[in-house]
């Protein structure tokens, strides 16, 4: 135990950042080697994320359908929560946006770093992904195949499957179903082992990972648009402090009590900069330092990183202001309804899927208003390493209010989800 809090501990996790820093910038060779190394850590924690969701939200979804008129009730409060973060999330990074004039004061030297950069990542739009129509979100959400979805670690396809299979498997025979059911927890136990272990290997892998990322962004790229990073950042850091807040009056603990309790998730999901990687972490800080339903959590937790990323919809909301007013674009009614509506669907589409795709939706909204494809692409490229780690730990602290809000009433309420048969351990 003392060897993993050494490990994990925050002191720990900026040493390795700062090295992977170091050798990307000063050794660009190594860290594009690094890259490799990197992307094979986080695929060996990704291999037991998606297998550990199907688990945990198939098993929840059983002991739900145990009692409908409850689970409706549960349904209607999670869309509500979910719609709020989601909504407040963008509105606040619209405003702040407008505020701040984010796109609006670059000088000649940063747009001329900024072009050059630009034109060396001429790459960066090669893959066109865009809605056309709402049938186009559905595809998203819908897998044809869900052995593709997990081969792509598509989240959202994932938990759909999940879903549904849940609610059918409520149906069946529940002697036959409960063996599934049981299964599935060993499973999901297995796979936490799992997590546990490669978790001692995150100072390493991280390493990697920066190194690999700043063997190709320049400080000077980051300087010039560093009025951008701070307001974003800043932003971000509001925010997480707002849940926090709401925890701590929910939770009637101290904002010190409320700080340590999630503190773990944070710098989890700081390191990490993956919320389905922090999902345990998560689950065991608001079982054992929050006192909420196991049961409830492993169905909330899933739920919320895939369909509420507050995080997520902040950046959208940040980026589309940032390059309307740096190509001079009215701000009208029709504008902003594409950025708030935008926002909120992409931030749901790119749940688990790789970065570029994630990158070529934003780009193919930003398009719809003028922002050329190219440009926007190249500079979220640019950006999305270093904002993505406070943008994950906004999604995760997110995620721990709307479990505890969730989970407190369903236990306020005595929905003993976790006493049926079907119920996982």
């Amino acid at each position: 135990m003392k060897i993993k809090k050494i490990l994990l501990h925050p002191i720990t996790i900026l040493i390795s950042m700062g090295v992977g820093v170091f050798l990307g910038y000063y050794f660009p060779q190594f860290g594009s080697s690094a890259g490799n190394l990197g992307e094979l850590y986080l695929n060996c924690l990704q291999m037991c994320v998606f297998p550990l969701i199907t688990a945990a939200v198939f098993n929840s979804v059983l002991s739900l359908c145990s009692n409908l008129h409850q689970s409706l009730g549960f349904l209607r409060n999670f869309i509500c929560c979910c719609f709020l973060g989601m909504l407040g999330s963008v509105l606040f990074g619209l405003a702040t946006g407008i505020i701040t004039a984010l796109g609006s004061e670059i000088d000649i030297a940063s747009q001329d770093v900024l072009g050059a950069f630009v034109n060396n990542q001429e790459s960066a739009s090669s893959d066109k992904f865009s809605f056309r129509n709402g049938f186009d979100f559905l595809h998203m959400i819908i897998p044809q195949n869900p052995f593709t979805a997990y081969a792509e670690g598509s989240g959202l396809k994932i938990l759909f499957f999940s879903i549904v299979m849940g609610i059918a498997f409520s149906f069946g025979v529940k002697e036959r179903v409960a063996i599934l059911s049981n299964i599935l927890s060993e499973l999901f136990d297995a796979c936490i082992r799992v997590l546990n272990f490669l978790i001692l290997l995150l100072p390493l892998g991280l390493m990697f990972i920066f190194a690999n990322q700043f063997s190709v962004i320049t400080f000077e790229v980051i300087g010039a648009l560093g009025k951008f990073l701070t307001v974003s950042i800043v932003a971000i850091s509001f925010i997480i402090f707002i849940n926090i807040i709401i925890l701590k009056l929910a939770s009637r603990k101290s904002l010190i009590e409320t700080f340590r309790g999630t503190s773990n998730t944070l710098t989890m999901a700081f390191a990490t900069s993956s919320g389905f990687v922090t999902m345990p972490q998560i689950i065991q800080d608001m079982e054992n330092n929050f006192k909420v339903s196991n049961t409830g959590l492993r169905l909330v937790v899933p739920l919320s990183i895939n369909m509420s990323p507050q995080g997520t919809c902040l950046s959208i909301s940040l980026f589309g202001i940032f390059f309307a007013q740096m190509y001079h674009v009215n701000l009208e009614a029709h504008v902003l309804l594409i950025i708030i509506f935008g926002a909120m669907m992409i931030s749901m589409a790119i749940s688990g899927l790789p970065a570029l795709v994630g990158i070529s939706l934003i780009s193919a909204l930003l398009e719809s208003f003028g922002v050329p494809r190219g440009v926007s692409s190249a500079l979220l490229l640019a950006v999305f390493p270093i904002l993505d780690p406070p943008l994950t730990m906004l999604n995760c602290i997110g995620s721990c209010t709307y479990a505890y809000l969730l989970g407190y009433k369903s236990a306020d309420a005595k929905i003993a989800l976790g006493q049926t048969a079907l119920s996982i351990k």
